[in-house]
C-alpha cells in the first residue's frame, strides 16, 4: 500500500489538472513537488509571520500545512523559488487558487483513498481464496454482491483499460515513440496520443480515470459514455492495446457521478 504522503502528492497533481502552479505547464507525476506558497520556515519566525497573516487577512490560526497553502509545481520551479517569501498581491492569487482548488484536492484524495482500500481487500480475499479460507464460489459471491441493477449508463459507464509496451520492437510503436528516449519522460505524451486517437472516433464522452507507469508499460483506463466502444477499440490498435472492459460499477465500487462530470465531449460527440 502506498504512503499517505504519496496519495496525498498524487491527488494534488489531478485536482490541478497535471500542472505547475508557477509555470502554468504541464508537471510529470516524477518531477512534482507540493511547494507551501506561505513558506513553513516562517513558523520559527512569529513576528514575520503575524505581519503576513495580517497582511493577506489570513486568519491568526491559518495552518501552513493544511491543502490552503499547497499547490504543485515542478521540482525546479520549487527550487527557484527555496524560501523566498514571494510578493503580497503574488501570495493573495495562489492562496486564492489553492482556495478554488480544496474541493476538487479532496474528491481526489477521497477517490485515490477508496481505490487504495478496495485494492487492500481484494488483496486479503486474494489471500483468504489462496489459503483455503473462501473457496471460489464465495469469492465469487462476494464480488456480485454489488447490485448493478441500481446503476444507470450515466453513473455506470464501461471502463476500457489500454495499454503501451514501451520495449516492443514491433514498427507501430517505434513509430509512436520516434527518436525519444524510452522512460518516464514520453509517458504523458503517449497519453496525449491515445485520447488524440480515442477523441477522433468516440461518438460520446470520455475521461481518463487512471493510469499505471511501470517503466516498461503505460497503462490508462477511460471511463466511456458512448456506444461504439468496438470502434474505438480497433481505431486505436496496433498502437494501443485494449487489456479489459468491465463496468465502472464492478472495478471501482462506486457510482462515476463525478467523473461524468468532467468528462470530455468527442469531437464527434453526440
Amino acid at each position: 500500500m502506498r504512503p499517505q504522503r504519496e496519495i496525498r502528492r498524487e491527488a494534488f497533481w489531478h485536482a490541478h489538472n497535471k500542472k505547475c502552479a508557477y509555470c502554468g505547464e504541464r508537471v510529470r507525476f516524477l518531477d512534482l513537488e507540493i511547494d507551501h506558497i506561505v513558506p513553513l520556515r516562517l513558523e520559527w519566525v512569529p513576528s514575520e509571520l503575524a505581519a503576513l497573516k495580517t497582511r493577506l487577512l489570513l486568519a491568526d490560526d491559518f495552518d501552513l500545512s493544511s491543502a490552503l497553502n499547497m499547490i504543485p509545481a515542478h521540482s525546479s520551479c520549487n527550487s527557484k523559488k527555496g524560501g523566498s517569501v514571494l510578493t503580497d498581491e503574488y501570495l493573495k492569487w495562489q492562496l486564492e487558487m489553492a482556495r478554488q482548488k480544496l474541493s476538487a484536492v479532496e474528491q481526489e484524495l477521497a477517490r485515490l483513498n477508496r481505490t487504495e482500500n478496495a485494492d487492500r481487500v481484494l488483496a486479503m480475499v486474494g489471500r483468504a481464496y489462496e489459503t483455503g479460507i473462501l473457496t471460489s464460489d464465495e469469492v465469487l459471491g462476494h464480488l456480485l454482491a454489488i447490485d448493478e441493477r441500481q446503476w444507470t449508463p450515466e453513473n455506470n459507464p464501461a471502463v476500457i483499460c489500454f495499454s503501451v509496451n514501451l520495449l516492443e520492437e514491433d514498427e507501430p510503436i517505434q513509430d509512436m515513440i520516434g527518436n525519444k528516449s524510452l522512460g518516464p519522460e514520453i509517458y504523458d505524451d503517449l497519453e496525449e496520443d491515445l485520447i488524440r486517437r480515442v477523441e477522433a472516433v468516440a461518438k460520446g464522452p470520455f475521461t481518463v480515470t487512471e493510469e499505471a507507469r511501470n517503466g516498461e508499460t503505460l497503462s490508462v483506463r477511460i471511463a466511456c459514455w458512448f456506444d461504439n466502444i468496438e470502434e474505438v477499440v480497433a481505431a486505436v490498435w496496433p498502437y494501443w492495446e485494449c487489456l479489459e472492459k468491465v463496468s465502472f460499477v464492478s472495478l471501482y465500487g462506486r457510482q462515476a457521478t463525478d467523473y461524468f462530470s468532467k468528462s470530455t465531449s468527442s469531437s464527434k460527440g453526440v
